[in-house]
């Protein structure tokens, strides 16, 4: 108890009495804040119907963001398994972008859903600059 009355006590000398070390306190906090959310980077990711055949993807659009990392990920159904996957090369042919990756999927063919990283954003940018929109 005489404890949380020195705690007490301090708080109101320091804190309370003497704005200029509370607003120095909040301060400090929002420039960290500023800080982390500057320095944690969200992935941007693109998503595109296509058309599986054994180690290559058919999308149906001929102009696809540039893809960062030449990492994909496969799905058929998000809630279900994800299929995560490299590319080997890109060609675009007859109004419609084909990727080989660099293993054969087995499990997995037909039409699917790809999505992979177009960019990355730190999260000051996104929150602040965007509104929470990723465009």
């Amino acid at each position: 108890m005489e404890k949380k009355s020195k705690i007490i006590k301090w708080y109101m000398k320091y804190i309370v009495k003497r704005r200029i070390v509370f607003y120095s306190y909040l301060l400090c906090f929002v420039i960290f804040l500023g800080f982390v959310t500057n320095y944690i980077k969200i992935d941007v990711r693109k998503e595109y119907h296509a058309i599986v055949k054994e180690n290559r993807i058919c999308i149906n659009e001929e102009k696809i963001f540039p893809i960062i990392d030449n990492e994909i990920f496969i799905y058929k159904n998000k809630t279900q398994k994800i299929w995560k996957t490299k590319i080997i090369s890109q060609k675009n042919h007859e109004n419609k972008t084909y990727l080989r990756l660099n293993n054969k999927i087995t499990n997995i063919s037909g039409k699917v859903t790809i999505e992979y990283v177009i960019d990355r954003q730190s999260l000051l940018k996104i929150i602040f600059k965007k509104g929470g929109r990723n465009e």
